[in-house]
């Protein structure tokens, strides 16, 4: 009964009390409810009690700590700066090169990092450090050599190499170094981009002149090729074996559905462009008078020959020297419908008989 009297005597001091106190929890919530979220790593400075933990980390999740005391966090994930350097190469023309660091920083040794350089480590080591290195390993080089693909992965190495060498004590790793953009000025990218197209001139003229030989040689041999092949053929063929061969050639020829034109009066009762003989015109043989008669054909008779008298198959198969052309074009076409119609009537064995006959007794 005194204890609920004493409560309701004192309610007024006890709510304010309690108001207060959850104010106080609400505003200092931030300061005593702290999330580390991933990829990153909690580093505690106690402001009452020796200042950075250096022999503990906070890892991901929630965790509570006291409201005079601060949480500082740093990320641990791969990071990336760019940065635009100005730099003189040898000969004293500036250079303007992009490049791009990829680091991340080891969380085990947060608390140390926090301590000698603190979260604004990225500008005062990161950038400062790679600039000085592009400087220094760029400004060896001149500007033709710069432009070659080769020498970009060489100077990336160096880069790299002499960034890592300035900021060997502090928890940082290097991952890579690339350069992205590398601008000379105008007047030396049209002096490069000329020498370059005069380079890859002279190896086209190079080749041209490979392939002009290649292409003598390849036309000697084939030369060779016929004249071997032309000698061993001329070797083996002879008369009878062409002659043959234009009996062949003209059955088939015959044989054809194909509309065609045949000029007959060759040797032996062949077309003339089968002829066997010499493909020079023979001359005609002298005429026994020195002026043609009237009515008569413009060819002369030839001199009686000592072979004997053709066949009548030969006959048909030899179209007979007109005297005056033909009337109309139906006669025409009807003496060549007859020829052909004979050519096919003739077996192999008839032509090679009739092209080749027996000689004669003495």
């Amino acid at each position: 009964m005194k204890l609920k009297k004493k409560i309701i005597q004192y309610r007024g001091h006890i709510l304010l009390f309690l108001f207060t106190l959850l104010f106080m929890i609400v505003y200092l919530a931030p300061s005593i409810f702290v999330t580390v979220y991933p990829g990153e790593v909690g580093v505690l400075f106690r402001r009452f009690f020796g200042g950075t933990v250096l022999d503990r980390i906070y890892e991901e999740g929630f965790h509570i700590i006291s409201p005079w005391n601060k949480m500082y966090h740093y990320n641990y994930r791969i990071q990336r700066v760019r940065h635009t350097v100005h730099v003189l190469s040898t000969n004293g023309l500036t250079i303007q090169v992009t490049v791009s660091v990829r680091f991340h920083i080891l969380k085990e040794r947060a608390p140390l990092l926090h301590q000698r350089v603190g979260p604004d480590y990225l500008e005062k080591v990161i950038v400062p450090s790679t600039i000085s290195s592009v400087r220094e390993v760029i400004g060896k080089y001149r500007p033709d050599e710069i432009y070659s693909g080769s020498a970009r992965y060489t100077m990336q190495d160096e880069i790299l190499i002499e960034t890592v060498k300035e900021t060997a004590r502090i928890p940082i790793v290097y991952d890579s170094v690339i350069i992205e953009i590398i601008k000379l000025p105008d007047l030396v990218n049209s002096a490069i981009e000329l020498k370059l197209r005069k380079e890859q001139e002279f190896l086209e003229y190079e080749f041209r002149l490979k392939k002009a030989h290649a292409e003598v040689e390849r036309k000697r041999i084939e030369a060779r090729g016929i004249k071997l092949y032309q000698e061993t053929i001329s070797q083996s063929l002879d008369p009878e074996i062409l002659q043959w061969l234009g009996v062949f050639a003209t059955l088939r020829l015959a044989e054809s559905p194909n509309s065609k034109v045949v000029i007959a009066g060759g040797r032996d009762g062949l077309p003339i462009i089968l002829d066997t003989e010499t493909s020079a015109p023979r001359p005609f043989p002298p005429s026994t008078e020195s002026e043609t008669k009237p009515g008569e054909g413009s060819f002369a008779e030839p001199p009686p020959s000592d072979k004997p008298e053709p066949s009548a198959l030969q006959d048909e198969s030899k179209p007979v020297v007109q005297e005056t052309p033909p009337k109309d074009f139906a006669s025409f076409l009807g003496s060549v419908t007859s020829f052909f119609e004979n050519l096919k009537k003739m077996n192999m064995d008839e032509l090679l008989q009739k092209s080749n006959p027996p000689p004669k007794g003495p």
